[in-house]
């Protein structure tokens, strides 16, 4: 076998794979969203002790999407800002009703 087949040979499996598991990560689906009514997203962690300055920017409507160690906020101008675990405050949202 010349070295040319045996590369070929080699690729088959690989492209398998690779085509088989996908390439692109996968989406997943929010814990919860729905009609943001407030939020406020911070310029650093959420502070653990009293008297720590930071900064703030308060959303007031748009949509939001929860997940595990983050949030979604789409503004109604269609900005979407990601906004991790511990640098946000005071979410209120109205949840989207689920359809079945």
């Amino acid at each position: 076998m010349n070295c040319k087949a045996a590369r070929c040979l080699l690729m088959i499996p690989a492209a398998t794979l690779l085509f088989s598991t996908g390439c692109s990560p996968r989406k997943e689906a929010p814990l919860s969203a729905g009609e943001l009514i407030s939020v406020e997203l911070l310029d650093q962690p959420y502070p653990q002790y009293k008297n720590h300055e930071f900064t703030a920017t308060r959303y007031t409507d748009g949509t939001v999407e929860i997940y595990d160690n983050f949030i979604v906020v789409t503004t109604e101008e269609g900005e979407s800002i990601l906004s991790p675990l511990g640098w946000y405050k005071d979410l209120t949202y109205k949840k989207q009703s689920e359809s079945r």
